[in-house]
């Protein structure tokens, strides 16, 4: 875990809700021996955080650390209940999921390490697609209708 061929113990995983983040594994970490200036990056990035029912999202994480071998995804539905668990042994490490279920997802990557990111992810509930025809076909049934009122209006 960290540079060299040191020891360490955990001493506590830290969660962070942001894509990016730069750890200081002083604050993760205690080195059984000497303590040296130990900094690595850890990224979650999804390729679309808003997406429509049934679309694949694919979520890639990385990091600057050698020592990371392999990376957890962990795949959470709106009710925050892990319905997917996946490990990615080979880095660019890397995950797809299929989500048809709306509401607001979200991926964790865990790392060996103990280190977790996390990225939210907005299903639609419904998609409109936008026509003129649409709007055209509404503001003539309204004009049919208030036609059709005001003959009946004079008629009476």
């Amino acid at each position: 875990m960290g540079k060299g061929s040191n020891t360490y113990n955990t001493i506590g995983a830290k969660t962070i809700n942001t894509g990016h983040v730069k750890v200081n594994y002083e604050i993760i970490t205690k080195e059984l021996g000497n303590d040296p200036e130990c900094n690595a990056e850890f990224d979650l990035n999804v390729d679309n955080d808003v997406i429509n029912p049934c679309d694949t999202v694919t979520a890639t994480a990385s990091t600057d650390d050698p020592a990371i071998k392999s990376v957890t995804f962990n795949w959470f539905n709106p009710a925050g209940v892990v319905v997917s668990a996946n490990t990615d042994n080979e880095a660019p490490f890397m995950d797809s999921r299929s989500i048809c279920e709306a509401g607001t997802w979200s991926v964790m990557a865990v790392f060996p390490d103990g280190f977790t990111v996390k990225k939210k992810i907005l299903v639609k509930f419904m998609v409109l697609p936008e026509s003129s025809l649409g709007a055209i076909a509404g503001l003539g049934v309204s004009i049919t209708v208030l036609g059709l009122f005001y003959a009946w209006k004079r008629y009476r």
